[in-house]
């Protein structure tokens, strides 16, 4: 049986993560102290992705650990780690948002070079962001235990703190003239893409990135 490690210690910023082995192939819930609630959820297959490489490190939220050569984000590729957040945000989330990210030369970017949280963006680039966060959201369920029963409940205008408010100050906009043609728009990318993301595709993507990753942080600058 092969033991891996791939939580965080706990930092010295606030956030309280615990430090546990799980078992790659019979892990369990009870093996961690707190914050059980993230692991329920999700389907075997993502411990045995992680499994893949040891450098990974996840954070409760977002990071800025003592002793860790990263600055604060929720995607932060290093030499000696591959960071990246379970809690906020929801680790299925940033694995998601790494397997649509199609641009290899992005994969290795901090934060896939994506702006977190862009709050004035213009109409253009919030519709390229909404249409990447539907595809997300299609990937994420993949990795649910209940996913495909869930999706049709999950459309990004639904995040009344983000994408919903800019929806509102932009309509209307380019092609769309109200809200329900807007979230028409987002369902239509997001079940396309949940039926071009089976989870077979997801882990090959996953290797490829991991790949891309392993032979970057290998290599001596």
């Amino acid at each position: 049986m092969v033991e891996y490690n791939f939580i965080a210690p706990g930092s010295d910023n606030g956030h309280y993560i615990v430090e546990k082995t799980i078992n790659r192939y019979a892990f369990s819930p009870d093996q961690f102290i707190d914050r059980k609630d993230w692991i329920q959820g999700l389907i075997p297959e993502i411990f045995e992705m992680l499994a893949m490489e040891p450098r990974i490190r996840l954070f409760d939220s977002e990071f800025g650990i003592s002793g860790l050569p990263i600055i604060p984000g929720v995607f932060r590729p290093t030499k000696n780690y591959l960071c990246m957040t379970y809690k906020l945000f929801p680790l299925e989330h940033e694995i998601g948002h790494w397997i649509e990210m199609r641009n290899p030369l992005r994969w290795l970017m901090p934060e896939m070079g994506l702006s977190v949280w862009q709050n004035d963006p213009s109409p253009n680039n919030y519709l390229i962001g909404l249409a990447r966060e539907s595809r997300v959201i299609a990937i994420e369920n993949r990795l649910l235990i209940n996913g495909e029963n869930l999706l049709l409940k999950r459309n990004p205008l639904n995040n009344m703190y983000h994408w919903f408010p800019l929806a509102e100050k932009f309509l209307p906009f380019k092609k769309f003239s109200n809200m329900k043609e807007l979230r028409q728009w987002t369902d239509f990318i997001r079940d396309k893409a949940f039926n071009d993301y089976p989870l077979e595709r997801i882990i090959h993507e996953w290797k490829l990135r991991i790949n891309a990753y392993r032979e970057w942080a290998e290599t001596k600058e």
